[in-house]
């Protein structure tokens, strides 16, 4: 099977875009892919298995000069030989790649999917839904609520290799910590609310680190936070970290107490990755609680808007003693392994393909070998 795989960018330095490298190299290793054409606007990855291809389109970001970087995508789709393809992925969003792609889609006849996890579903997001993707992937039944189109949930596509606890527990360097790009969706004001009511309970406030940037349209939000920490009294207890290395962030999120979500949103890979490592987990959202069994979201699930719940969970979560800690990280760990590992990603996401007719998979000599092996 050959698939041509298109995304904003193959970029292993990207703190934000490095797991599109993962996803990649997982997609051209899966038995029965025989090739993986790749259009990015960025390519700046490591080395990928011999059966991809990597085509850099130059388009960037769709914000502007938009004729021009639809004409270079444009290009780049020409330059691929889709007589040779079977199936168009497009991996999340950044740019009109459904419509763009709809002139190949119905030329060859080509099924179009699209992989998107996002609470938040947009008018442009539903005219792609109807007219132009055959079939929409995501990782939970509330992390893209579309009434257009077919959706499938299958899971996320985590690296548990990479996201593993460590070999010898990491001693505890700071207690909190909350990882993504700065935005109103996180609810970070929330969390810094919390931390002021525990040191308001217990005249010590928790630490915490804040993982990740604002872009442009935030730094208002930013200073707005700042300001906020000021008032609260916390500058001696919050960081804002900035950028970590993708490479450096499994390390990392091994040596913090717990991982606070209380945003709202779609089941983000942060917090996957967070459970994958075995780090307790503090959140509010309804698509990763949705995502646990009950017994374990009874242990880390809080209340949307209740800062007292909020605070005496991560009280709870802190005081646990390194027993109680790891239990609670493995069967964390467990529920990525069991439905959001990346090396079963794409198996999974070409099975509901194949269950939506718009290919066979497993190819027959793939299903025979599995057969002949059973």
């Amino acid at each position: 099977m050959r698939i041509l795989y298109v995304c904003i960018a193959l970029d292993e330095l990207s703190p934000s875009l490095a797991n599109q490298v993962n996803w990649v190299r997982a997609l051209a290793t899966t038995p029965g892919i025989d090739h993986v054409t790749v259009l990015a606007a960025q390519v700046r990855a490591a080395a990928l298995p011999s059966n991809v291809t990597r085509i850099e389109t130059r388009a960037g970001r769709w914000s502007s000069r938009r004729v021009r970087k639809v004409v270079l995508f444009e290009q780049a789709v020409r330059s691929v030989d889709l007589t040779a393809i079977d199936l168009i992925w497009i991996a999340m969003g950044g740019g009109p790649y459904p419509l763009l792609l709809l002139p190949a889609k119905l030329r060859h006849r080509l099924p179009m999917v699209q992989w998107k996890a996002d609470s938040v579903v947009t008018a442009r997001t539903r005219l792609y839904a109807r007219w132009c993707t055959d079939l929409l992937l995501t990782a939970t039944p509330g992390s893209l609520p579309l009434d257009v189109g077919t959706v499938r949930a299958i899971g996320h596509g985590v690296d548990t290799a990479r996201f593993a606890p460590p070999e010898v527990p990491a001693p505890r360097q700071r207690d909190l910590v909350v990882v993504g790009r700065i935005a109103p969706v996180k609810r970070i004001d929330a969390v810094l609310r919390a931390i002021a009511a525990v040191r308001d309970r217990t005249g010590t406030a928790p630490t915490l680190d804040i993982v990740g940037n604002a872009d442009s349209a935030q730094q208002e939000l930013r200073r707005s936070l700042d300001a906020q920490v000021h008032d609260l009294n916390l500058t001696d207890a919050v960081t804002f970290v900035g950028p970590v290395p993708y490479a450096e962030l499994p390390a990392r999120l091994a040596t913090y107490g717990a991982m606070v979500q209380l945003g709202e949103g779609a089941l983000d890979k942060a917090v996957l990755e967070a459970m994958a490592v075995g780090l307790p987990i503090i959140t509010s959202n309804g698509r990763t609680i949705e995502a646990l069994p009950d017994d374990l979201a009874a242990q880390v699930a809080v209340p949307v808007d209740d800062t007292d719940a909020h605070a005496e969970r991560i009280e709870a979560t802190l005081a646990l003693d390194a027993a109680g800690r790891a239990a609670l990280g493995r069967c964390l760990r467990q529920v990525v392994v069991d439905g959001h590992a990346l090396d079963t990603f794409f198996a999974r996401a070409l099975t509901a393909c194949a269950d939506e007719g718009l290919l066979r998979w497993p190819p027959a000599d793939i299903a025979s070998t599995a057969g002949g092996a059973a």
